[in-house]
């Protein structure tokens, strides 16, 4: 998994954005709003979470998940469009659920949403040592 927003994106008001429902309901979520609880659960729960949180048990037991997340060191504690609290909300869904789930930061200017998947070699990196264990 890479910046997933699974439990709100921030409202950046970007022209972008969905403007209709259902989408649009998705952008609620804003820098250092939320915070994840000692047991991993978010403080805030939103619609979208709260939906996973039903779907959980449907998630293969067998499957072995890195969370990869990003955070720009920009005092957001995100990547410029998922807060943090909301990528790692995947641990409370997954974690003790699954074979093995491990979660992994970036940080700096390539920790930008967009930026994790595009030719980044310190995430191309991580997923190799994660698929292949090297």
């Amino acid at each position: 998994m890479i910046a997933g927003p699974y439990d709100g994106i921030i409202n950046n008001h970007k022209l972008n954005q969905p403007l209709t429902l259902p989408l649009s309901k998705l952008w609620d979520d804003h820098p250092n709003e939320n915070r994840l609880l000692k047991n991993g659960k978010p403080k805030i729960i939103r619609p979208e979470y709260k939906l996973l949180l039903k779907l959980r048990d449907r998630f293969p037991k067998q499957a072995k998940v890195l969370n990869i997340y990003g955070d720009l060191n920009d005092g957001s504690h995100s990547d410029g469009v998922v807060t943090m609290p909301s990528a790692r909300s995947l641990g409370y869904l997954l974690r003790n659920r699954v074979a093995a789930y491990r979660e992994y930061r970036v940080t700096g200017p390539t920790a930008q949403h967009s930026k994790l998947h595009q030719h980044n070699l310190t995430v191309n990196r991580t997923l190799i040592n994660f698929l292949w264990g090297k």
